[in-house]
């Protein structure tokens, strides 16, 4: 079983039957799978929170850098900001008394009408496993997913489009598997049998 970087890499190039691509899958396929988890997966294992303080800092606000997607952008304690496509979003007025809703434009957050407080954003981040953090905890989770998201780079890389396919089909299952026992879980619901 794989527990680190390195032992993911020789996994990997060991499912595919090309050892010759250990090097590669640490330089190249485990980056891409770090992007892909971070933009699929919705766990635990990969969840942020940050706070913005509009006295400190004014909106539009960075995002972070391991942004991956977000899961909620809270005002104060308790005002949920709902997401609106560009064109909606500048049809609110700029000022307001409650912020209502909010858009992502060019890696920064916005927010209509912006009102001074705490933006609470909980995201699901990027995570990093690469030679100087050789563990993290969506490893350890969910190793079965991130070597399925290597296979799958890997595999475009060789131009295997039945092996990528077979990687893909097998990580679109587990990632929808994993997701919704995360959302149970957060929900406190007992789990389903045959998930």
């Amino acid at each position: 079983m794989f527990d680190d970087f390195n032992s993911l890499a020789e996994t990997a190039a060991d499912y595919a039957h090309r050892r010759d691509l250990v090097d590669r899958c640490k330089t190249l396929f485990i980056p891409l799978a770090n992007v892909r988890l971070g933009r699929d997966l919705e766990s635990a294992a990969n969840e942020a929170l940050v706070s913005f303080d509009t006295s400190a800092t004014p909106a539009p606000f960075d995002l972070p850098a391991d942004f991956g997607k977000i899961r909620s952008i809270v005002y104060g304690s308790k005002h949920a900001l709902v997401a609106r496509d560009e064109q909606t979003f500048y049809t609110l007025p700029q000022q307001g008394s409650n912020p209502l809703i909010y858009n992502i434009q060019d890696g920064k957050l916005r927010v209509r009408p912006t009102v001074a407080g705490t933006y609470n954003l909980d995201y699901f981040q990027v995570p990093t496993l690469d030679e100087a953090n050789p563990v993290n905890d969506v490893l350890l989770r969910h190793p079965q997913l991130y070597l399925y998201a290597v296979l799958i780079e890997l595999n475009v890389w060789v131009q295997d489009p039945e092996q990528r396919a077979n990687a893909l089909e097998f990580y679109n299952s587990e990632v929808k598997i994993t997701n919704r026992a995360e959302s149970r879980a957060r929900m406190n619901a007992p789990q389903a049998i045959g998930l």
